[in-house]
């Protein structure tokens, strides 16, 4: 996908808090995430947030595009907010240049259903993950998915133990005592305010391990 090819598209900055796209409120605009993290939150019954997607930079093609599927759905009206957690550099592209130019090549309409198929197996992943006891398995494979080369070292994405815990549904605490096995384990590092990977096939191999890993 070069969004490049599209006429009309303006640079935009988001400060961390600020809402990117809002709740029930119709997507005129859908964004191309160049840097920093945000990700897609609602609000439960009693009040609390409930954080159930994150994106980052590290996205490549229609994942790197913030609202690309809400023109897909209740005529372009968005079902969640996407909030910034760290300040987030877009371009903003109009909703209605954005969906003429996905449906008019048959291999991004084929791309735009392949990311919501990724989208539903995350959330069933994450469930089945919470009610088996293999939240260790998703938080590796979150950080994989999150990660990309930066000067020859593979970085993960900038974000803080809440979000992950909100995210998979698991205590800060939780989150951090899983990081310091992954560090004490070898398989991470944190250097300059950000995690490293310094072994990727190891923690590829800890999302699939069905087997509950002692991390406390």
């Amino acid at each position: 996908m070069n969004l490049s090819e599209l006429p009309v598209k303006t640079y935009c900055e988001f400060n961390k808090g600020e809402y990117i796209i809002h709740l029930n409120e119709k997507t005129d605009y859908v964004y191309e995430l160049i840097s920093g993290v945000c990700y897609r939150t609602d609000t439960s019954e009693k009040g609390s947030e409930i954080v159930y997607g994150i994106k980052s930079s590290s996205g490549k093609g229609l994942e790197s595009v913030l609202g690309a599927l809400t023109l897909f759905n209740h005529e372009g009206i968005s079902t969640c907010n996407i909030v910034a957690h760290t300040k987030c550099l877009c371009y903003k592209i109009p909703s209605e240049a954005f969906f003429h130019y996905v449906i008019s090549n048959q291999d991004l309409c084929v791309q735009m259903v392949q990311l919501a198929m990724k989208e539903y197996r995350s959330v069933n992943e994450r469930f089945r993950a919470k009610s088996y006891g293999n939240i260790f398995g998703q938080l590796c494979k979150l950080l994989l998915d999150h990660s990309k080369i930066i000067d020859g070292e593979r970085v993960v994405a900038s974000f803080n133990n809440k979000l992950i815990g909100q995210y998979l549904g698991i205590h800060p605490v939780t989150v951090s005592k899983i990081l310091t096995y992954l560090k004490s384990d070898h398989t991470i590092v944190k250097r300059n305010r950000v995690l490293v990977i310094l072994d990727e096939h190891k923690l590829n191999s800890y999302t699939n391990v069905d087997d509950k890993i002692v991390y406390w």
